[in-house]
């Protein structure tokens, strides 16, 4: 995989442009666990494009043959000023990306799509996000703020990451359902498995972790930590071999 990062005037939006190209070998394929995190992605394909809402299962795609994708993914609410509606009504959902703006249809997609140089697709990415319409100015750097709070103090329940930020919780929730298009709630219990799988590498006691992240106890972090990451703490640490 190849990331790059989007031109200054397009980071309150835009994280990174990703794209992957593989040429697995005949009669075998290549499995692919993507954990989900609260973004959209804008996903290109040598047919066209789409537009994936957030998803809120762990993914698994399985790649065979040879191909390539690319993926312009937006930040926790950089989306939202590109879309007429709030951002829930894509939750785990994926639409055609001429719906968002007619520019962005399978011609200029194939286009895009079509040059070997992954640097010059990335320039055409960009310029073609640079010149979409938007309606709403972003609110990423606040979104943004309330995630460093989760990340940097996952053991916090959501009213206290409100108060955290000077927001009431009801606020916080219009914010996350609108501009992100998933709950704090599920983002924080995405944080705190991710958390534990860092914490467990270094570490190891699960009690003990699941202590200081909050949780009611072991099996409550077990449970949490296989619904995000497909396999309970010491069997994922084993098969990574952290």
């Amino acid at each position: 995989m190849e990331r790059f990062s989007p031109p200054l005037s397009l980071r309150p939006y835009l994280d990174h442009l990703w794209i992957v190209e593989w040429n697995v070998p005949p009669e075998t394929s290549l499995p692919l666990d993507i954990v989900a995190m609260p973004c959209v992605n804008l996903v290109l394909t040598g047919e066209g494009a789409f537009v994936a809402g957030v998803k809120t299962a762990r993914q698994r795609h399985v790649l065979a043959g040879s191909g390539r994708i690319a993926g312009l993914r937006f930040k926790p609410g950089g989306f939202h000023p590109f879309s007429l509606h709030p951002v829930a009504r894509i939750r785990n959902l994926e639409m055609p990306a001429d719906s968002v703006h007619l520019s962005l249809d399978p011609a200029w997609a194939r286009s895009c799509m079509s040059g070997s140089d992954f640097g010059i697709v990335a320039t055409k990415l960009f310029e073609a996000i640079a010149k979409l319409p938007t309606h709403r100015a972003p609110r990423t750097d606040l979104v943004e703020r309330i995630l460093e709070t989760c990340w940097g103090q996952p053991e916090l329940p959501i009213s206290a990451i409100a108060s955290a930020c000077g927001l009431n919780v009801r606020t916080l929730e219009a914010l996350f359902h609108d501009s992100v298009g998933v709950s704090l709630v599920w983002i924080r219990r995405q944080i705190r498995a991710l958390s534990a799988m860092r914490m467990g590498k270094d570490e190891g006691g699960w009690a003990e972790i699941a202590q200081q992240l909050g949780y009611s106890d072991q099996a409550h972090m077990t449970n949490q930590f296989k619904q995000a990451v497909g396999l309970p703490p010491d069997r994922f640490l084993k098969k990574t071999g952290r």
